[in-house]
């Protein structure tokens, strides 16, 4: 998190201003299990484990001494996923130092363009703002967990996987998580007081189809 520079938060307008005023908001995983939108949805969301196999055969017995034998294709992977809504999690778009090429240049990946946020708030200053979260959870006895999102295959074999694990195919996300404990299986509002003086607000696209530039590159 040291090579933080900044945070963006992807939003709606009609929530952008609630979060300027320090509101945010942590969902249930399960919320995003079904999303038709690819670059919000995931179905893995809040998975402890994922097992794909390769059923070799089924056997079925029936009365009357009836068995009933059943080979799935060849090379055909069946998906066994164990979910486990222990979390609530608020998400950030990170930009980190390292994201920029040597000519200075980083530029977000068009992906982003596909969700359905027209709105961006810029955190320009990411630590002030990890700072009010942890204060304020603190205050209010709310056990939580902040970390950078890495990104796996999840195709493969058996992986067991922690709130902090994603599939691969979202990497372009850059996502930094906070997560807390899920009391009562419902989403939770933290106010962390107004934000105003750490941030900006601008339409999404000029986020994603501008170009940044380090022009004081240390």
């Amino acid at each position: 998190l040291n090579e933080c520079l900044m945070f963006v938060k992807f939003t709606q307008k009609k929530y952008a201003e609630k979060l300027i005023n320090g509101e945010l908001f942590f969902n249930l995983p399960n919320y995003y299990n079904s999303f038709d939108n690819e670059e919000i949805g995931d179905q893995n969301e809040g998975a402890e484990w994922i097992d794909n196999s390769e059923m070799k055969s089924i056997r079925a017995e029936y009365p009357g001494n009836k068995i009933f034998n059943f080979t799935p294709i060849p090379n055909s992977i069946f998906k066994i996923t164990q979910y486990n809504d222990y979390f609530l999690s608020f998400s950030l778009y990170t930009i980190y130092k390292s994201a920029f090429d040597e000519s200075g240049i980083f530029k977000v990946d068009s992906k982003m363009k596909n969700s359905e946020y027209d709105t961006a708030i810029v955190i320009e200053d990411p630590f002030e703002f990890l700072k009010r979260i942890e204060e304020k959870l603190k205050l209010e006895k709310i056990n939580y967990e902040m970390n950078s999102v890495s990104y796996k295959n999840l195709n493969i074999g058996k992986i067991d996987l922690t709130p902090f694990d994603k599939k691969i195919e979202h990497s372009h996300q850059n996502e930094f998580r906070i997560i807390i404990e899920n009391l009562n299986n419902s989403p939770k509002i933290i106010n962390i007081g107004s934000i105003e003086n750490l941030c900006k607000i601008v339409p999404a696209e000029v986020i994603i189809e501008s170009e940044m530039k380090v022009t004081n590159k240390k």
